[in-house]
């Protein structure tokens, strides 16, 4: 079959509803532009393989699935690793000086080889955060292990949570390593909550995408759609570059389009303006 080009996804708040559901309006759609049109799709996003693929569980068409901010490319259905880059454990203690004063904690993701299990230290969290931790469990539907010491030799992705101030905190002292990708965004299911993710200095969700190209080929044009900071690499490697209307300024800025809101359809509309699709 030849391909039209490709269509590069964010997940959360792009194809999601405000409950973090996939719309069957939204499955038709993309099964149309894969099967009907011949663009191929990639979804990008900063959860792991299993919580996305659980999102994803309805659609009936062979897509890319570049996970936990591009630390891993998989193609689904079959699972066949593209491509795989993590953080080595040496790392851990430098996260644990961005922390020093501040009374919380950071959790690890394990990754596919682990059953994407999320590691966290619950000695190091107060009540309110343990709340936080169990909401994410039962949402994520993955494994999260209690453990006292992270022993992990290499991982995908950390994650850190809290308040705007704390984790703009954590995030400028990270940054001052210069050993990490870092993304400074909204939590998607908690308002007034940020999360602050690290990833390998090398990875993102745009290197990860080229990847993909090294791998398939960059045929035809490249769309991408996002709604948060760590989407601003995504859309860079992209020829046309939407964002949705909630996302923040820098990467509405870049955007060629803005669409509406996921609640309103807004995904679609914009992918029929952006493609020439009618009706």
């Amino acid at each position: 079959m030849a391909y039209r080009g490709w269509v590069a996804l964010d997940i959360d708040g792009t194809i999601t509803d405000r409950q973090g559901f996939l719309k069957e309006e939204t499955n038709v759609f993309l099964s149309r532009l894969y099967e009907r049109l011949g663009w191929r799709i990639v979804f990008a996003t900063g959860r792991s393989c299993t919580f996305a693929q659980r999102i994803l569980s309805a659609l009936s068409f062979p897509y890319v699935l570049v996970a936990q901010n591009g630390s891993l490319v998989m193609e689904i259905p079959s699972r066949q690793i593209w491509f795989k880059r993590y953080l080595p454990s040496a790392v851990l203690p430098w996260i644990e000086k961005a922390y020093r004063g501040i009374p919380s904690d950071f959790v690890v993701y394990g990754g596919v080889e682990v059953g994407d299990v999320c590691f966290y230290r619950p000695s190091r969290l107060t009540s309110e955060q343990l709340a936080y931790v169990a909401r994410a469990q039962e949402r994520e539907a993955a494994l999260w292990r209690s453990v006292e010491r992270f022993s992990l030799e290499r991982f995908p992705l950390v994650k850190c949570f809290g308040s705007p101030v704390t984790m703009r905190k954590v995030f400028m002292r990270l940054k001052e390593t210069s050993l990490f990708h870092l993304s400074f965004i909204r939590d998607p299911f908690l308002s007034g909550q940020y999360l602050t993710l690290a990833t390998d200095v090398s990875v993102s969700k745009g290197s990860a995408l080229e990847e993909v190209f090294r791998q398939e080929g960059r045929y035809g044009q490249v769309i991408a759609v996002g709604d948060d900071e760590n989407d601003m690499s995504l859309l860079r490697a992209a020829d046309i570059k939407i964002a949705m209307s909630h996302a923040p300024e820098g990467l509405r800025k870049i955007a060629d389009f803005i669409a509406p809101s996921s609640e309103d359809g807004g995904l679609i509309q914009a992918l029929k303006i952006a493609l020439g699709i009618e009706g």
